[in-house]
């Protein structure tokens, strides 16, 4: 018979895990939902036009949608699984976040080669890349996925006790 916390520090492990192998799914359907620089975006901004600061903006807003989706898919899955307790909790707070960053990474990845062939054909200097790379510029959506894990996950708990405790 296993000790209470070793239950518990393995449901930790088990759903930091599994969150941070939904890290890098999350990156790609946010590489491929999300707007990116183009030339004429690069174009533009030659010319003292923001549109290239728009889009990243749109791409932050789609990292958004994305973390949220997958944050709710962790808890479910979560609570399908009956990891009820601090070690899941936990587990979705720092598997959350760190999921989130491997997304961030992930799709900065895949569109930094087209992000470049950009700048090149448009005549943007290159040091201007750290300014219109793809990636997370606005960094609390990191926190859209365990936050989101965490309110789903507290609220079927929630419920599902307030229906056990109902005459």
């Amino acid at each position: 018979m296993t000790e209470p916390w070793q239950r518990e520090l393995r449901d930790f492990l088990l759903t930091a895990v599994y969150a941070v192998f939904l890290g890098p799914i999350a990156g790609l359907v946010w590489w491929q939902l999300a707007p990116k620089q183009t030339k004429h975006t690069m174009t533009v901004l030659l010319h003292g036009s923001a549109a290239p600061f728009h889009v990243a903006v749109d791409a932050d807003a789609w990292f958004l949608l994305v973390a949220a989706i997958a944050g709710l898919v962790t808890a479910v899955v979560a609570l399908l699984l009956r990891w009820f307790g601090p070690g899941a909790v936990a587990g979705l707070a720092v598997g959350g976040a760190a999921a989130a960053v491997v997304a961030d990474r992930v799709g900065y990845l895949a569109e930094r080669g087209h992000t470049i062939a950009a700048m090149q054909t448009a005549g943007v200097a290159p040091a201007a890349a750290d300014l219109l790379d793809f990636k997370v510029r606005a960094l609390g959506v990191i926190a859209a996925w365990p936050m989101v894990a965490l309110v789903v996950y507290t609220v079927a708990l929630a419920m599902r006790d307030r229906y056990r405790s109902l005459p």
